[in-house]
């Protein structure tokens, strides 16, 4: 049932809306089932499953559930941790993405995905010193994105109404 899911979930990204998509989803999701009763901790299917849930379906109650399963049984699978985030991120709890974002940057400190979504978050809740700390570290871990890691430091500035600051990084 593994093999079969993992052959199948690649082309689920691939396709657009449609039957024939809501059925490969089914039928994804009913081998990552089957999978986990075989096996509970497989911890790639109780990524992907949850990856399902999130992405295709929007039950991020039910993605948390097999993210959570998933960096238990691996700490440092840096994907299930981003997914993981990102799931509480949805569901309107930002401190734990964050803290779960953080963990995904332990594991990959040049994971840029991770950098953008905390970005946001600090971001949109108007805590300026938080984003502004994040992108100089983004800059110093990703310098091919350095440019845009000090742009984004710049824009903050330029909120904070602190326009000689923001000279600086642009």
């Amino acid at each position: 049932h593994a093999i079969i899911s993992n052959t199948i979930y690649p082309d689920l990204f691939k396709m657009s809306s449609g039957i024939q998509k809501d059925n490969l989803i089914k039928e994804c999701s009913f081998h990552y089932k089957k999978a986990l009763e075989i096996y509970p901790d497989y911890i790639v299917s109780n990524n992907n499953l949850g990856s399902i849930y999130f992405t295709f379906l929007g039950d991020y109650k039910t993605a948390l559930y097999y993210f959570n399963k998933a960096v238990s049984l691996d700490t440092g699978y840096l994907e299930a941790f981003y997914n993981l985030a990102y799931s509480y991120e949805n569901t309107g709890k930002p401190d734990s993405a964050v803290f779960y974002f953080e963990k995904a940057l332990k594991i990959k400190p040049s994971y840029q995905p991770a950098y953008d979504r905390l970005y946001n978050l600090y971001f949109s809740s108007a805590q300026y010193d938080k984003a502004i700390d994040l992108n100089l570290r983004a800059a110093s871990n990703i310098p091919h994105l350095s440019a845009l890691y000090f742009v984004n430091t710049g824009n903050i500035y330029s909120t904070k109404k602190d326009t000689l600051q923001a000279l600086n990084y642009f």
